[in-house]
């Protein structure tokens, strides 16, 4: 057998003081964390059949829209849904310094409904009323996407 082999063989037959409690533990965590997951209703077919995405997919569209843009980055987007329906979408943004964060704001906003409509196609049809809350969380030389 040669070093490396026997070096692999020591050492999954030891196992480190207190690290049964560290891996028990690590997991426990990991169970807990939980992501959001809401339904979203996206449309209903005059057939009565419905489409709901979810809140997951959303967000995850979101957050490759809004990193197309070097002049600011999503740092966390968060979802209200009250009974399959989205009713506010919160997204915190890292700034690149030096612009207008008033423009940016609404240039947030417009791209955000922009991909829910595309998404939802129940938004536009029903004229449902969908808030952005836009909040700069921090303001950084340079690209804030590589931050």
């Amino acid at each position: 057998m040669d070093p490396l082999e026997r070096a692999t063989a020591v050492a999954r037959e030891t196992e480190p003081s207190g690290w049964a409690v560290i891996a028990d533990d690590v997991m426990r965590r990991a169970r807990q964390l939980r992501r959001q997951d809401d339904p979203i209703l996206a449309d209903v077919r005059p057939d009565g059949s419905r489409t709901v995405v979810s809140s997951r997919v959303v967000v995850d569209l979101l957050r490759t829209d809004l990193t197309q843009d070097a002049s600011y980055a999503p740092d966390d987007l968060t979802l209200t849904v009250t009974g399959e329906r989205l009713d506010t979408v919160g997204v915190a943004l890292v700034a690149a310094f030096g612009v207008d964060l008033v423009t940016m704001a609404d240039d947030v906003r417009a791209r955000v409904l922009a991909v829910l409509e595309g998404l939802l196609p129940r938004l536009a049809d029903a004229r449902e009323q969908v808030s952005v809350d836009v909040a700069v969380v921090d303001v950084v030389d340079g690209d804030p996407r590589r931050v």
